[in-house]
C-alpha cells in the first residue's frame, strides 16, 4: 500500500509539473501576442491638426490635416466616424396607379452620422473595402430598420447616397500622400475637408495599416467640433430654455414677414 501511495503521489507531482508547464507556456504566448500587438500599434501613428474645430456664426466648413506613419510595405487607410443617429425617411409610391404620394414613414436607427474613408489609389484598386470590413457595408448590420419588413439592403444604399450628397459619407482615394520613408516607416499626410453638415460632437479618427489585403496595425485619435458664440447661445436656448426659444422663434418669423412686406410693398406685396 505504501508503494502504491508513493506512486500516486509521484503521479500527482508529475501532473502538477505538467500543469505548471502548460500555464507558463500559455502566459508566454499571451505575453508575446500582447507585445506583438503593442508593436503593431506603435508602428501605426496618427495625429490631426487642428484636433479641435469651433463653429461660429459664419462657419461654412473647414479642413484638417492627418499625419503619421505606417510600416514600409503597408498602405494607409484613414476612417472617420461619428456618433450614431436616427434617420427618418418618407416612403413614396403610386396611389391608384396614377399619382406619386407619400405612402408611409421609415426609420433607420444606429446610423453613423459621419463615415469618411481616405486611402490610396493602389489600395482602392487592390483591396475590396467590404472584405476588410472598413467600408460602408461594415456598419450595415448595426443599422436597425423600422418597419423591419422593408428591403434593408436597398434602403441602406439609398441612405448612403443621401449621406454622400450631404458630404458626410466619403470614399476618397486621391487625398493620401506619402512624404518619405525612414527607419522602415512611411510618413503620410491627408488633407481632409470637414463639411458644414458635420455637427458638434466628438469623432473617431482611425488609421489602419493594410498589407496583403488585411489589417496589419491600427491607431486612433479624436476630432472635436464644438459650438461657440451665437450658435452656442441658440443651442443653449433650444435645449435649455425651450419656452424662451419658442417665443423668440415666433418673433423672428413675424419680423421676417414684416421686412418682406416692406421690401415688396411697391411690387404688389410678398408672394
Amino acid at each position: 500500500m505504501l508503494y502504491s501511495y508513493k506512486m500516486k503521489k509521484e503521479c500527482r507531482g508529475s501532473k502538477g509539473y505538467a500543469s505548471a508547464v502548460v500555464i507558463a507556456a500559455f502566459l508566454f504566448v499571451s505575453l508575446f501576442a500582447a507585445v506583438s500587438a503593442c508593436s503593431a500599434a506603435d508602428d501605426v501613428q496618427i495625429a490631426v491638426n487642428p484636433s479641435h474645430i469651433t463653429i461660429a456664426a459664419f462657419y461654412n466648413g473647414t479642413s484638417i490635416k492627418a499625419t503619421g506613419t505606417v510600416p514600409a510595405g503597408s498602405d494607409i487607410l484613414i476612417r472617420i466616424t461619428g456618433e450614431v443617429e436616427e434617420v427618418h425617411l418618407k416612403k413614396k409610391g403610386k396611389v391608384g396607379g396614377l399619382l406619386w404620394m407619400n405612402t408611409g414613414k421609415l426609420s433607420l436607427k444606429n446610423v453613423p452620422g459621419v463615415f469618411m474613408v481616405y486611402t490610396t489609389p493602389d489600395l482602392a484598386k487592390v483591396v475590396n473595402l467590404h472584405t476588410i470590413n472598413l467600408g460602408y457595408w461594415s456598419v450595415k448590420d448595426q443599422v436597425e430598420l423600422e418597419p423591419e419588413n422593408e428591403a434593408k439592403e436597398f434602403l441602406f444604399k439609398e441612405l448612403v447616397k443621401l449621406k454622400e450628397k450631404e458630404g458626410v459619407y466619403i470614399i476618397d482615394s486621391k487625398s493620401v500622400k506619402y512624404t518619405g520613408t525612414s527607419d522602415g516607416m512611411r510618413q503620410y499626410e491627408v488633407n481632409i475637408a470637414v463639411p458644414p453638415k458635420m455637427k458638434a460632437g466628438e469623432y473617431s479618427v482611425e488609421a489602419y495599416a493594410i498589407k496583403d489585403n488585411a489589417v496589419a496595425g491600427k491607431a486612433g485619435t479624436t476630432l472635436t467640433i464644438s459650438l461657440v458664440g451665437f450658435p452656442a447661445w441658440i443651442a443653449g436656448l433650444a435645449f435649455g430654455h425651450e419656452l424662451l426659444y419658442g417665443i423668440m422663434a415666433v418673433f423672428v418669423a413675424i419680423a421676417a414677414g414684416l421686412v418682406m412686406g416692406v421690401l415688396f410693398k411697391d411690387k404688389g406685396g410678398a408672394h
